[in-house]
């Protein structure tokens, strides 16, 4: 320093410590779902670590979709570093048709598959050995398991409860309605009906003679068909033509 007055000069220093920058270098990931990703931060021996999820230790685990953080402080000299990433879960999305719990009919077949394309498919279960298909028919009841690889790595796995359901046995009743034609039911209820003559509700009315035939379809997908045969219906002609009725009109009996 300098008096320009007096030409009176001074000098003083100080010595200036420059620490070395904490460096986290956090960088953008993917995952697939279910498995955790590690991030890390430098190690410090001077230095405390905060990360968005709460830990406190150089390396975290996190494995959900979206953003996260770290801070950094030394305190030896006072600096302080930040710094976050995005991490991408990637979920396969593993879906099965026709559903966790498949109805199969008694003497029939059923298709498991899924909703979506991988690139590997594994179907097994407790007895059989693994297929490599993308779907499996089957014709026997149990419990069906799958694991799937998508084009990332990602893997995803589910199963299936194939459960075998009886056919229904339709009994059909018949009896005359009001207009002397013969109403056809079936004994138990059932989700759909179709009559052979084109019927399609749980009441069919015929008005002629004939064999009749329902197939019906229950609460699982399953069909039973019966047949009745109806000659009721209607008066021989011959018989028709000897009949008398008197008197006409009468007030208490007619013979």
């Amino acid at each position: 320093v300098l008096d320009l007055v007096t030409n009176c000069s001074t000098t003083k220093s100080v010595d200036i410590d420059v620490s070395n920058p904490i460096i986290n270098s956090l960088a953008d990931d993917t995952t697939c779902l279910g498995v955790p990703k590690v991030f890390a931060v430098a190690p410090c021996n001077t230095c405390s670590v905060l990360w968005s999820s709460g830990s406190t230790n150089n390396l975290a685990a996190f494995s959900t979709d979206g953003y996260l953080s770290v801070v950094s402080t030394d305190a030896a000299s006072g600096c302080v570093e930040s710094d976050s990433a995005y991490l991408t879960v990637i979920n396969p999305g593993l879906v099965v048709l026709p559903g966790n719990v498949a109805d199969l009919c008694d003497g029939s077949e059923i298709t498991l598959s899924t909703t979506l394309n991988y690139e590997n498919y594994l179907w097994w279960d407790m007895q059989n050995p693994a297929l490599h298909t993308d779907s499996i028919t089957i014709d026997q009841d149990g419990l069906y398991f799958i694991t799937v690889t998508d084009a990332n790595g990602c893997e995803a796995e589910d199963s299936v409860l194939v459960i075998l359901r009886p056919n229904p046995t339709p009994i059909i009743n018949s009896q005359f309605d009001n207009s002397w034609n013969i109403r056809l039911t079936t004994q138990d209820a059932y989700d759909s009906y179709e009559w052979s003559n084109g019927g399609t509700s749980a009441i069919n009315t015929v008005t002629t003679n004939g064999l009749y035939r329902v197939t019906v379809t229950n609460e699982f997908g399953c069909e039973g068909t019966a047949f009745v045969y109806v000659y009721t219906i209607g008066v021989d002609e011959e018989i028709a033509n000897q009949l008398k009725l008197y008197p006409n009109p009468a007030t208490d009996y007619f013979q």
